[in-house]
């Protein structure tokens, strides 16, 4: 298994319109993105995760991958290995939660903007060499999405596509949840 080592914020505000006037700026827009369905699997152990990821590459070209995280917090492990897509949509269909964002590459930062039910969630994540690096929002970042809170500790993509179980087909929104 990899060392991972990254840290999480997610914007201070609750405010869904000033969330989607941020992330559709066009300074924004500008960077690399990609859409990205994950699909998570309950397991006995609350410090492990299993997930199916289908992403989706320059022209449309989609690729999947599963992935088993242990740990929690700053520092986790990660076995990651690609699949068949046909296996990796199939897993998808009989996930437990599935959750769908978009991901810019913006400055070494990865912004994950949610799709329904989770619409107006941000996350931010910032992966490091050592725990000990500095993490600084870049310009850009803070412009757009003002100040942040850090949930490194406190909020996961499982977290979220679990949120996103319990939300589905309510019209519920999801900022009120995230914090």
């Amino acid at each position: 298994m990899a060392k991972e080592i990254e840290r999480r914020f997610t914007p201070i505000t609750k405010d869904h319109a000033q969330l989607i006037i941020a992330y559709m700026n066009p300074q924004f827009l500008k960077y690399q993105h990609q859409l990205i369905v994950q699909g998570y699997f309950e397991v006995s152990d609350p410090t492990r995760s299993f997930r199916v990821r289908i992403k989706s590459g320059a022209g449309d070209k989609q690729k999947a991958f599963l992935t088993v995280k242990s740990g929690k917090g700053l520092i986790r492990e990660e076995l990651e290995k690609e699949i068949d897509l046909e296996m990796g949509n199939t897993l998808i269909d009989i996930s437990h939660h599935i959750v769908a964002k978009t991901r810019f590459y913006v400055e070494g930062w990865e912004i994950d903007v949610f799709h329904e039910p989770l619409n107006g969630v941000v996350l931010m994540e910032k992966e490091m060499s050592t725990p000990n690096e500095l993490v600084e929002l870049p310009p850009l970042l803070k412009s757009l999405f003002g100040e942040v809170k850090e949930v490194t500790n406190s909020l996961s993509n499982f977290h979220l596509a679990r949120l996103a179980t319990d939300l589905k087909g309510f019209n519920i929104p999801a900022l009120p949840f995230v914090s």
